[in-house]
């Protein structure tokens, strides 16, 4: 208690939601920070100007996991966006899980690209011409999250707008496979935590709190035995040049 305690009060003035959080989630928080102010210190900053201009530099060592070639550079542009009827852009977006060395189901969030901001979100991004969007689902966890994942259940839509651009979010619940070291986005911090958790750190991002309860929803139905744990279908699709 006395450790979690400590932790509460030091990152509280950061995250005012440091209270309502599980020392796991306290933990992580606090190493993000260490690496964060070296960020901040040494400039670096994420730019999706450039195709390589949110990949962290990192030295390869033994044993490091690097996502696979394909995925390791950031889409550049908007020509390839797609829209719906309504003129709402539309995209992906993922609640990624992992149960942790003490059997508790956790699930990816991600820091913005700017490390001076201390907010979180789930892993989501555009779904592009040409593109199937449970591909496109897969491609932007492990771009964005650097997490190979497995599609497990559709959440639905999520229509939003914000002033005069409207999105339609297409939500997946994913079980994760493989995480990487080195990805395309690796300037982003990652952070896992429990559904209820991800639901307090989403309340500035209602569209995306309502994402992961919508997953909550299904994961309570697959404890309950009314779901499976992966829709087979779903399962089989698949990201070329992973497994």
């Amino acid at each position: 208690m006395a450790a979690r305690s400590a932790l509460v009060t030091k990152l509280s003035e950061r995250y005012n939601y440091a209270d309502k959080l599980s020392l796991s989630a306290l933990k992580q928080l606090d190493e993000i920070e260490k690496v964060r102010l070296v960020d901040i210190e040494k400039g670096i900053k994420g730019t999706k100007k450039t195709a390589d201009g949110m990949r962290r530099k990192i030295k390869p060592s033994e044993g490091m996991k690097t996502a696979p070639e394909q995925y390791l550079a950031s889409h550049v542009g908007r020509d390839m966006q797609r829209f719906g009827k309504d003129g709402s852009r539309l995209l992906s977006a993922n609640v990624v899980t992992r149960i942790n060395e003490k059997g508790e189901k956790q699930i990816l969030l991600i820091s913005s690209s700017n490390p001076k901001k201390g907010d979180f979100l789930l892993p989501k991004g555009g779904w592009d011409k040409g593109e199937n969007i449970k591909k496109a689902a897969l491609r932007e966890v492990i771009e964005e999250g650097g997490v190979g994942g497995q599609l497990a259940h559709g959440l639905g839509k999520v229509k939003f707008q914000e002033g005069a651009d409207k999105y339609t979010y297409y939500a997946y619940l994913m079980k994760s496979s493989t995480v990487y070291d080195d990805w395309s986005e690796s300037i982003r911090y990652r952070l896992w935590v429990s559904m209820d958790e991800a639901i307090e750190m989403l309340a500035g991002r209602p569209n995306m709190a309502e994402v992961v309860k919508r997953a909550q929803h299904v994961d309570n139905k697959i404890k309950a035995g009314i779901l499976p744990e992966v829709n087979p279908g779903l399962a089989k699709v698949k990201l070329d040049g992973t497994t």
